[in-house]
């Protein structure tokens, strides 16, 4: 009878292997761990070494299908949908002799859509109810729309309240609108995209010189009868910069400002720490990236200004320090940050550049983490928040430099 023999290298190899636990991909070079884990784009989330939860209360995660659907945390100041109506219907009036036709399309989970066929003019549009614009004052418009038979589609804004008319046009096929009237204001900031098969996307925005009550329209640009565009949303919004759908269905509907905390329990470094994060400027104003604060009331917070220009600010109110970058956020372009503080230095990188240094600074024991800085900027442009590490101790330049490449 022959002895049965067994290998067992390959076993005693696998049991060998050791396994990696969960966090360590967030492991710095210089071989520190994190103590707080935000990872929104891979849904990630730690506190201490545990995987938790994601721990901010009331976090909007998005954006949504009908925004352009991206992996992260939603940062955006307080709005307003101005339109009444936002999901276009055939409640929507017509202006001149067109065909209004309820869809069943439910694009991106929301909009059934309107088709609006026209009776033989360029003029010949479906609007949403008329709303007041003030003079001077900016607004961020956001159409949602699909593929129109006709050449091309216009969108009109037309008041004979003033002498001459208060006129505004773009024009163009899908997802080439473009600015063709100016009359007593402006169009500016247009962007088109396409978010699905079938759903296009134009942000822009606007201004008129003198306050009028009246709406926006949409049909097709050309005098061809039977042409027509589908229609399926409208937001407009009193600010310089477009936010996330607000939905309404009969009255204006507003959304609060996103100011998310996080107090540090369990997490946060008693004389230094380091700070790594990846965020997304998504409009063209000064917004607020991350801010810690200390048991003292003493701050470090992470911006871009007006200008796009990436600064810190540091200290208590009424003794405010700011260390410039010289570089800048682009608009819907990740960036990626490393700040590093201890009562020695103020270290700072961005996507991987040589570290800077400021003063060294008086900054304690962690109290929380803002998500916003009110003191500094009071109505920020919407930011989208990717990832967010913080290391319970000062780390090397090379590993800073690491944690912003």
């Amino acid at each position: 009878m022959m002895a049965l023999q067994l290998d067992v290298s390959l076993t005693s190899a696998a049991f060998r292997r050791r396994v990696l636990p969960w966090w360590s991909v967030y492991r710095s070079v210089d071989g520190r761990m994190p103590d707080l884990i935000l990872d929104y784009t891979n849904d990630a989330y730690g506190l201490g070494g545990q995987k938790i939860a994601q721990p901010i209360a009331q976090a909007r995660l998005g954006p949504s299908v009908v925004d352009g659907r991206a992996a992260g945390l939603l940062v955006e100041p307080q709005r307003s949908n101005l339109v009444a109506r936002s999901v276009a219907r055939p409640t929507w009036g017509p202006v001149g002799p067109v065909t209004l036709t309820a869809l069943d399309e439910a694009r991106a989970g929301v909009f059934p859509g309107l088709l609006i066929t026209s009776g033989g003019a360029s003029w010949h549009r479906a609007a949403p109810g008329n709303m007041t614009f003030e003079a001077g004052q900016s607004y961020a418009m956001t159409l949602w729309y699909g593929q129109p038979s006709a050449a091309m589609m216009k969108a009109t804004l037309y008041s004979t309240a003033t002498t001459p008319p208060s006129n505004l046009e773009l024009q163009g096929a899908a997802g080439q609108l473009a600015a063709v009237v100016q009359n007593g204001g402006q169009i500016t900031d247009i962007r088109n995209d396409q978010i699905t098969d079938g759903l296009y996307r134009m942000r822009c925005r606007f201004s008129l010189s003198q306050t009028v009550t009246t709406t926006w329209g949409f049909g097709s640009g050309t005098a061809t009868a039977g042409e027509s565009v589908t229609i399926y949303g409208l937001q407009i919004e009193e600010g310089a910069d477009a936010t996330g759908y607000i939905l309404s269905d009969g009255v204006a509907v507003s959304r609060g400002a996103d100011r998310y905390t996080l107090a540090a329990t369990g997490w946060g470094g008693l004389e230094g720490g380091t700070l790594a994060l990846r965020a997304t400027p998504m409009g063209a104003g000064a917004a607020v990236f991350a801010s810690v604060t200390d048991l003292s009331g003493e701050k470090i917070t992470a911006l871009c200004r007006a200008d796009g220009e990436i600064v810190l600010r540091y200290g208590a109110l009424g003794s405010v320090e700011e260390m410039p970058t010289g570089m800048n956020a682009l608009r819907d372009q990740a960036v990626a940050i490393a700040l590093s503080w201890s009562g020695t230095a103020l270290r700072l990188t961005l996507g991987g550049s040589p570290v800077q240094t400021a003063a060294p600074i008086a900054f304690g024991a962690l109290s929380e983490l803002r998500l916003y800085d009110d003191d500094i900027i009071a109505a920020p442009a919407p930011v989208q928040i990717g990832r967010l590490l913080h290391y319970p101790m000062p780390v090397s330049d090379a590993a800073l430099q690491a944690l912003s490449s």
